[in-house]
């Protein structure tokens, strides 16, 4: 279990980067809640041990024990966004210190001309979702950014689906609307 939770995280780890920063707003803080998420799944890992569910009966009371989780990457998702919310209301930064989750974003190795356009398009497109609420942001992330379904984002956010799809396609529809009012 252990090496599938390194490989989820190698591959996912500057979008779990992102969506920590994005509730955080600040670099330290969203690494911070990182590693808090991986501290708690690793001890609750250790709880786990061989069997995958069981309930034992203790002096007639029944407990049951923690399942593992069945998609792992969502798990870890879910864990850094908790850790970093948790961080969030314990330390009240002040908005004004935001840090761009796209500072993370590995440059191309386009021609200059390409890479102008490429800038040119990703500011556009950055300032349109950080002048997104911050849920709204979250799901851009998760939808675009990590490749998460519907159903994953609802798990993760403890939302409905059907509300996640409806809140992503109406948020779609007004990024266009901003897009076409500033190519105007």
């Amino acid at each position: 279990m252990n090496a599938d939770l390194e490989a989820v995280y190698r591959e996912n780890k500057s979008a779990m980067l992102s969506v920590a920063l994005n509730i955080t707003g600040c670099q330290s803080l969203a690494e911070d809640a990182i590693q808090n998420a991986f501290a708690r799944i690793v001890h609750t890992m250790r709880n786990f041990g061989d069997s995958e569910s069981s309930i034992t009966s203790s002096q007639g009371q029944l407990t049951c024990q923690p399942q593992r989780p069945q998609n792992m990457k969502a798990y870890l998702f879910q864990s850094v966004r908790n850790a970093a919310i948790d961080i969030q209301r314990s330390t009240h930064r002040n908005s004004e210190s935001r840090v761009s989750f796209f500072e993370n974003e590995p440059l191309g190795n386009d021609s200059p001309t390409e890479s102008a356009e490429l800038n040119e398009q990703r500011g556009k497109i950055r300032s349109i979702i950080e002048g997104l609420a911050e849920s709204d942001r979250e799901l851009v992330l998760l939808k675009i950014y990590s490749g998460f379904t519907f159903e994953r984002i609802a798990q993760i956010t403890q939302t409905s689906a059907n509300t996640i799809a409806t809140r992503y396609r109406r948020l779609l529809e007004k990024m266009k609307s901003v897009v076409k009012e500033k190519d105007d």
